[in-house]
């Protein structure tokens, strides 16, 4: 299969949602804008 190069932002949403997951204020803050909407599915 052949690298779309999507994969860096594959690794940085993987990385977020467990960041989320545990918290990491630190580590959301660094790698999120100001302008950050979030939406939540119910």
């Amino acid at each position: 299969m052949e690298d779309c190069g999507n994969a860096p932002r594959k690794e940085l949403l993987k990385d977020l949602s467990v960041a989320f997951a545990i918290h990491d204020q630190d580590f959301i803050l660094a790698n999120v804008t100001d302008d950050i909407t979030l939406e939540y599915c119910r």
